[in-house]
């Protein structure tokens, strides 16, 4: 009978320098205070690991042996890639020959007030992960004296601008995939009027779904890849006109996109500008989509429902990465969910100031990872 893994990381992301003036309490404090551990990681991704091991302490306390194997995995380096960590974790399992019955990373939540007109709470279960890729646009020219600049469009920094707009002007299309289709169908019972018809009857009207919702930057996030501007860099001093300027692109890949086609849309968009277009090393292509029809998905779904009252289970496409990339293969069915019942207002914590957990939520999501390990026979 192969085994489950469960997983979580360690690590966390610095804190900005000098924002540490924006925090409640000390961002590497752990402090406990107004019911809520507090610091760094508290929901990125520490609490899931102190809850998995508090859950498996309980259950080893009381002479529990499950009859299918569980292997925990603690990244600590998940945030750079996860390359030392789960990555090398993965190769020894393949080296062992070991196959996965399921995992269960980090991904979703139990969220709060998350979706309009449901009085449920929501907890978002990623069936698959967006593939991760980083473009460098490089724009050259002469250089020279600002005082007697060329065309602006023949200025290194001006070719880049405009290449840079082409790929904001010519985003990738918008389309209800399967991912976004199970989405739906799990959200219209809970739905009243027409957006439960309109949801659930997506053969009719996928037209209006895919523009009504394309509005939204979450939901459209889960329709398409998408592109960022995260770097620009050119010049060194106001009055010299620079002979290079670079932007670098991250792109989130849909599971419909790959890394070669999202490469070929960004050439198209960028057309006949004498910029170059680069693939940088480091990414991904898409995961596979896990099945909802699936046992472990049952279990999951079982499992969260006993562990947070009036909570609506929905599968869903997880944007960011996870470690559980490196385990694709290895086992059918992926999943992405951390255990734990957010408000808005706490969702702002994750990479940001004032990162914190409620003690309540702690103990919650110990009990879930509890009945999840028990059931395990």
């Amino acid at each position: 009978m192969p085994p489950v893994l469960l997983m979580a990381h360690a690590d966390v992301v610095p804190v900005v320098p000098g924002s540490e003036k924006d925090w409640l309490q000390p961002p590497f404090s752990g402090a406990i205070s107004d019911g809520y551990v507090w610091g760094r990681g508290a929901l990125d991704d520490k609490s899931p690991m102190v809850a998995i091991l508090e859950a498996t302490e309980a259950l080893l306390a009381k002479g529990f042996q499950p009859e299918r194997g569980i292997l925990l995995a603690f990244g600590h380096d998940e945030e750079t890639g996860g390359h030392q960590g789960n990555q090398r974790i993965a190769e020894l399992l393949r080296q062992r020959n070991v196959r996965l019955a399921w995992v269960l990373d980090e991904g979703g939540f139990v969220g709060q007030g998350m979706v309009p007109g449901m009085s449920r709470n929501t907890a978002f279960v990623g069936i698959a992960e967006k593939g991760y890729m980083s473009v460098r646009l490089t724009a050259k020219a002469l250089g020279g004296h600002s005082s007697a600049p060329p065309a602006f469009a023949q200025t290194a920094i001006g070719q880049l601008t405009e290449a840079v707009n082409r790929v904001g002007a010519h985003p990738f299309a918008l389309s209800l995939d399967d991912t976004v289709e199970q989405t739906l169908m799990a959200l219209a019972p809970y739905q009243k009027g027409v957006p439960r018809v309109v949801f659930a009857n997506q053969w009719l009207f996928a037209p209006l779904t895919r523009h009504l919702l394309g509005n939204s930057k979450e939901f459209a996030t889960q329709m398409h890849t998408t592109v960022a501007p995260t770097i620009i860099q050119g010049g060194v001093k106001d009055n010299v006109l620079p002979p290079s300027a670079e932007a670098v692109l991250n792109l989130r890949i849909h599971p419909r996109d790959t890394q070669a086609s999202a490469l070929e849309h960004l050439r198209l968009a960028i057309g006949n500008l004498p910029v170059e277009v680069q693939q940088l090393p480091g990414g991904w292509e898409p995961s596979t989509i896990s099945s909802t029809d699936s046992e472990a998905f049952s279990l999951l779904e079982k499992t969260i429902r006993q562990s947070f009252a009036n909570t609506a289970v929905i599968p869903n496409l997880t944007a960011a990465a996870t470690d559980s990339r490196h385990y694709l293969g290895l086992a059918e069915q992926v999943f992405r969910f951390a255990p734990r019942q957010l408000a808005v207002s706490e969702i702002a914590g994750i990479h940001g100031a004032n990162e914190r957990i409620s003690v309540s939520n702690l103990v919650l999501m110990a009990g879930f990872y509890y009945r999840l390990m028990e059931a395990q026979q």
